[in-house]
């Protein structure tokens, strides 16, 4: 179901490794302490480059290799530029857990006034790994932090991230989808005044991941308003999926797709989005993002399961559980886990579901 994870293949982990490690060999050669910096300095703003066209294995080798030379060489006013980068596309390719360490270091690294800018992009990386890891209180202490400094920078586009990451981080912690939307709402309209793509879908995005949480919180409680907050969702996935497809980011092209196959799937609309998962799943497994690869399989479970394919789904979900716990969220841990125990009691299995 899902090919060979060439993240863990050596020869495929060399070939991604080798532009970095060329530059720290040519830098290493040159000797020349401006060498150095310049080496470093085209290590970063690769890192940056491929955060923004989403190849996050190119970028977290750039970002790891920036670190390594920025502490052989003493570039300590570079070296927070570098743990940021590295939080980033750790937390891009799912390492949750090891995207914290750096993004809080480099954080404690950019406290001055000049630094808020800064320190809001990385705290917004922090409270997204920690919103995700199920820390959803912690997530939300950073994503304020993260306001405040935006708001001290006073820079719009920075400001729009940092109300995108407290407006979802409001509803995990304390449930407020009014909140959270009016916070999602002013971060999709400042990044659409100021034209930037990535920062617009993922507001749009993010508005469907909140309603759609709230659908299905209504629906396991049997709300009347449950349907109108799915339908909601779906709206908004779909517009982040439009808008996924004018840009050149499959990272952000293959999140798309799946979001929308696991609203489909909240619908009951199975076939539309087993469509939408092989679409979904092939751009993930393109460009090597296994985390993405891991929730097509968990919501290609869930599919099995509802049409009546038990043994199928079992076998996909307990691949999934398999997972080391930092290759996996711990909120598709939690939802990986109540899916195996309703398709066991579902089959008459009562005691493996216990």
């Amino acid at each position: 179901m899902i090919g060979a994870d060439k993240s863990r293949d050596p020869a495929h982990a060399s070939r991604r490794r080798q532009p970095a490690a060329t530059v720290l060999a040519a830098a290493a050669a040159a000797g020349s302490t401006g060498s150095q910096r310049q080496a470093l300095l085209r290590l970063l703003r690769s890192a940056r480059e491929a955060g923004s066209n989403g190849r996050h294995h190119h970028g977290l080798q750039a970002a790891e290799t920036a670190l390594q030379l920025a502490g052989e060489h003493g570039f300590e006013h570079l070296r927070s530029e570098a743990l940021a980068l590295l939080a980033l596309h750790r937390f891009r390719l799912g390492q949750l857990a090891d995207a914290i360490p750096p993004g809080l270091e480099a954080a404690s690294l950019l406290e001055r006034p000049a630094d808020a800018a800064a320190r809001a992009e990385v705290l917004c990386t922090v409270a997204m790994a920690c919103n995700e890891l199920g820390l959803a209180h912690d997530g939300l202490k950073y994503a304020l932090e993260a306001l405040s400094a935006a708001r001290l920078c006073q820079q719009p586009l920075m400001l729009s991230w940092a109300l995108n990451r407290a407006g979802l981080c409001t509803f995990s912690a304390v449930g407020d989808l009014e909140q959270s939307v009016a916070l999602l709402q002013q971060a999709r309209e400042l990044a659409a005044q100021h034209g930037h793509l990535i920062a617009l879908f993922s507001a749009i995005n993010n508005l469907g991941s909140s309603y759609r949480t709230a659908g299905q919180l209504a629906q396991s409680l049997a709300q009347a308003g449950a349907a109108a907050l799915l339908a909601q969702s779906l709206d908004y996935f779909q517009q982040a999926a439009t808008l996924a497809t004018t840009t050149d980011n499959p990272h952000l092209q293959a999140t798309a797709i799946i979001n929308l196959a696991e609203i489909l799937t909240d619908l009951a609309r199975y076939d539309e989005a087993l469509t939408e998962l092989a679409q979904g799943r092939e751009l993930a497994r393109g460009g090597d993002f296994a985390a993405l690869q891991h929730r097509a399989d968990l919501a290609e479970a869930i599919i099995l399961h509802r049409t009546g394919q038990l043994p199928a789904a079992i076998a996909v979900l307990q691949r999934v559980l398999a997972l080391p716990g930092e290759q996996i969220e711990y909120e598709m841990r939690v939802l990986a886990h109540e899916a195996l125990y309703r398709v066991y009691k579902d089959g008459g299995q009562f005691e493996p579901a216990l």
